[in-house]
């Protein structure tokens, strides 16, 4: 079998992945400054500044390790953003001493992050400038003012701990920009949050809260079910592998292989069977640990293979089997392809309008956060390391805003 003629390489994980260690380090931040001219221009800035002995970006030096994520919301809940910096020299990290960690990107917006510069040192502060909004991004022109404080995170994976700097401004002034076409917020003195609200969004800490230990075991797994992009692929690790050093306290494991579908067909492919629901059966019948939630990332395979009118069915019953079975289930959107094939754009379209309909608030959106160009991919079918940091920030931020309906299937309009 042939899937849109990329060969399409994975296997099952069988060990779950846990997140590393994530302490939280309360900083006093000078500055956090937004201008979005996007509408207008199709630019935006933002500028963060920090200054606090307690900074520190952990004791490993090695430039493939190190990585970073910063991430800004409102204490309301919305608007939230967030920046994710992959490891490694290829994707812009330029020292990581004893000391001081350095890393820029000369293409933001584009590249590997929105993010341009950052400078982190030990006892010091930290620097960072963006060109963009965020991976996800943080939209302050439709949003209007904060009613309250503006909360931030940067967040430091470099070795086994993950080290949170975080931050609330409790004073802020956002104003509209020439001819109202963008927005402009700016927040000063910000004080030490030992709480790291900016992790947290609506969801973690909240009673509606859809990461919870549902099967009562007194542990947190997510599963992940999709094709080669969802297993670890080439060596890559995948974002249900990464999704795991962001949720701390909760493991993750993927399942599925390569060219593997959301419909029930018969066959195989790379001598793997390409149904899910084969990988789903043998996750029901020999984990030893149940999920309390999973993502079900299914559906690029089956554009190749399927209508729109078949495949939104087979993901449905997919979402019925999962509740049934006491497993909350998420699904993803269907992204698109970067080489030019524009054959499957329409189903791909028609599917996700249906799925997002459907599901609302429990839907990750994989299409926007990988759009469809080679920067993102390693042969416009499979994902690079960047690629896979964008989709993990989508899923993370999906299910810290996602209501427990989604357990239920009585789910509110999004």
């Amino acid at each position: 079998m042939t899937l849109g003629g990329g060969a399409w390489l994975a296997g099952m994980l069988l060990a779950f992945v846990t997140s590393a260690r994530a302490v939280n380090i309360g900083v006093a931040a000078t500055k956090l400054v937004v201008l979005d001219h996007s509408a207008q221009s199709g630019r935006a800035k933002l500028k963060y500044t920090a200054i606090d002995p307690n900074v520190t970006k952990g004791s490993a030096e090695d430039l493939e390790q190190i990585s970073v994520r910063f991430e800004v919301r409102y204490a309301e809940g919305a608007p939230a953003g967030a920046f994710t910096i992959p490891a490694g020299t290829s994707n812009g990290w330029r020292a990581n001493t004893d000391r001081v960690a350095t890393y820029a990107n000369r293409l933001a917006p584009g590249g590997p992050s929105g993010v341009r510069r950052v400078v982190i040192k030990s006892g010091s502060g930290i620097k960072l400038a963006a060109q963009s909004l965020g991976d996800f991004p943080l939209d302050i022109t439709t949003a209007g003012a904060p009613s309250g404080s503006v909360f931030t995170a940067v967040c430091i994976v470099n070795g086994p701990t993950e080290y949170c700097h975080c931050s609330e401004f409790s004073t802020c002034l956002r104003e509209p920009i020439a001819d109202g076409a963008g927005a402009k917020l700016s927040c000063r003195n910000g004080r030490p949050d030992t709480t790291c609200a900016a992790t947290q969004g609506r969801c973690l800490g909240s009673a509606d809260c859809v990461l919870d230990d549902w099967n009562g075991d007194a542990s947190k797994l997510v599963a992940c079910g999709g094709d080669s992009n969802t297993v670890t692929y080439n060596m890559t690790p995948s974002w249900c592998d990464l999704l795991s050093g962001y949720l701390d306290g909760v493991a993750t494991q993927p399942l599925g292989a390569g060219g593997t579908l959301a419909s029930d067909d018969p066959g195989y492919f790379l001598g793997a069977t390409i149904s899910s629901h084969y990988y789903l059966d043998l996750m029901l019948a020999t984990w030893n640990k149940k999920p309390d939630i999973i993502v079900l990332a299914w559906g690029t395979n089956d554009v190749v293979f399927h209508t729109p009118e078949e495949i939104v069915p087979a993901i449905d019953t997919l979402v019925v089997w999962m509740r049934s079975a006491g497993i909350v289930p998420l699904v993803a959107s269907v992204p698109r392809r970067c080489d030019g094939d524009g054959r499957y754009d329409a189903a791909i379209a028609s599917v996700n309008a249906q799925l997002a309909a459907a599901y609302g608030p429990c839907l990750i959106d994989f299409t926007k956060i990988t759009p469809p160009t080679a920067e993102w991919y390693v042969d416009c079918l499979h994902l690079n390391a960047a690629g896979q940091e964008r989709r993990a920030i989508a899923a993370y931020q999906a299910l810290k805003s996602a209501p427990r309906a989604c357990a239920s299937g009585t789910i509110p309009p999004d």
